[in-house]
């Protein structure tokens, strides 16, 4: 007999005073090969909860669906953990077991190897490419070079796209996002959607293309998550988003 896997839908409807009522929904599915395993490091859990009904976490879990991956839960004990990262085998103690714990993944509607964020899907491509091949190969995808509104999306892409990167220099290990200034000179705009900057994170004294000879108009990412300009035929990793 195949191993089971067991899906359940959650609905929440939300109120806003100002606004139209808002139907958010949230598909968990309970993952049995994660039975009685919990991470290896509480880095991984964006709260844990004692005295909590199993549907509470998942109520718990929608509410914070832009950063919650899933949660593990103990049903006899009433305690959950919403997860800011799926299990994996990297992250699992498996040598230590923990009777009771079940892992309930957020099922995100993107393809496989594009992870969800607030109703987007990413995904880093490893290939190094010019600014522009980067475009282009993202195009493929029906996508574009990640666009980067707030600080919220930096700490979820150095949390998830860039987190097994580290560099001593960081401009050694930097990856391609769709921000330039190629048109207009210090008139940074996103390549996808040509819309100007309304939020920046630049490195040090970045962007420095005026200090320069040489032109600086593409703009990377470190795996810190700070910003710099840089010449577009470079050859980089870069995020695609769609």
């Amino acid at each position: 007999m195949g191993t089971k896997f067991y899906s359940l839908v959650v609905l929440l409807v939300v109120f806003r005073p100002s606004e139209s009522q808002n139907i958010r929904t949230l598909k968990l599915s309970l993952d049995p090969k994660y039975t009685s395993l919990l991470p290896l490091s509480t880095k991984y859990y964006i709260t844990e909860l004692s005295s909590t009904p199993r549907m509470l976490c998942f109520l718990m879990c929608l509410q914070l669906i832009d950063i919650c991956a899933g949660t593990v839960v103990n049903t006899d004990a009433l305690q959950c953990k919403l997860m800011n990262s799926h299990l994996n085998g990297l992250i699992l103690d498996v040598n230590n077991p923990v009777p009771g714990w079940s892992f309930w993944a957020v099922e995100s509607g993107c393809a496989s190897g594009w992870t969800a964020y607030n109703g987007h899907c990413y995904i880093r491509i490893s290939t190094q490419l010019s600014f522009y091949d980067a475009h282009t190969h993202c195009q493929q995808f029906a996508a574009y070079l990640v666009e980067i509104n707030d600080p919220n999306e930096i700490t979820w892409i150095t949390q998830n796209l860039l987190k097994d990167l580290y560099c001593a220099d960081p401009y050694a290990c930097g990856t391609w996002t769709g921000g330039n200034d190629i048109s207009v000179e210090d008139s940074f705009v996103w390549r996808g959607s040509n819309t100007p900057f309304t939020f920046t994170n630049w490195y040090g004294s970045n962007p420095d293309d005026a200090s320069t000879t040489e032109k600086l108009d593409c703009v990377e990412i470190f795996y810190l998550g700070s910003w710099n300009d840089r010449p577009c035929p470079d050859l980089k990793p870069f995020i695609c988003e769609k």
